[in-house]
């Protein structure tokens, strides 16, 4: 018998393969729109939460895209998302999705985002991916915090927004062929953007 979690799990079964790329990325798109454009306004909560969490729910929405983003990566790349049953057998993230085996992969089960973020300049290979490690770094974070903790304040550093918008312009321009014109509001006088070419 099934456990809940195992029944749940079962929902989402699913070995993915290249042509679902598409998928990840519009999904990581609408959540890179919604956190350039998101303002106070868009909130429903008291006055004095407002600001927190307009800030939580960005931060949130640039992590989960991320992750749908550079899982579309792999697969836009011909790679497996889905981890092997048996780890043993393969020795990194990067499974060709040509050769393996679909049922040697778990229906249920697909890479956390730190392996996936480890070997993605040896796939890639950016011209600056320094700046871009960074950028997703910070994105990790954001998504790892904010999902697991609630805090009254968060020092805002403006350079890590610029860090997080240039990492991910770069992804769209590398992998996607895509010129992305990315600014995240989160000053009065900011105005959001998330365009494509």
């Amino acid at each position: 018998m099934k456990t809940t979690e195992q029944e749940i799990k079962a929902q989402y079964a699913k070995v993915f393969t290249k042509k679902d790329w598409r998928t990840f990325k519009n999904v990581a798109d609408w959540y890179f729109r919604k956190s350039a454009i998101l303002k106070k306004k868009h909130i429903d909560s008291e006055k004095k939460y407002k600001l927190l969490i307009r800030n939580i729910q960005k931060r949130l929405y640039l992590g989960i895209g991320t992750e749908l983003l550079i899982k579309a990566c792999y697969l836009k790349s011909g790679l497996a998302i889905n981890k092997p049953i048996d780890p043993k057998k393969y020795n990194s993230v990067v499974i060709q999705l040509d050769i393996v085996d679909v049922k040697e992969l778990e229906a249920t089960n697909t890479f956390t985002l730190d392996p996936l973020l480890i070997n993605l300049n040896g796939i890639f290979k950016f011209d600056d991916w320094n700046s871009i490690e960074r950028g997703l770094k910070i994105l990790k974070v954001f998504r790892n915090k904010e999902g697991h903790v609630a805090v009254n304040s968060h020092e805002y550093k403006k350079e890590n927004y610029v860090d997080i918008e240039q990492s991910i312009i770069a992804i769209y321009k590398k992998v996607f062929d895509e010129t992305l014109e990315f600014k995240i509001s989160m000053e009065k006088s900011d105005n959001g953007r998330f365009k494509t070419k």
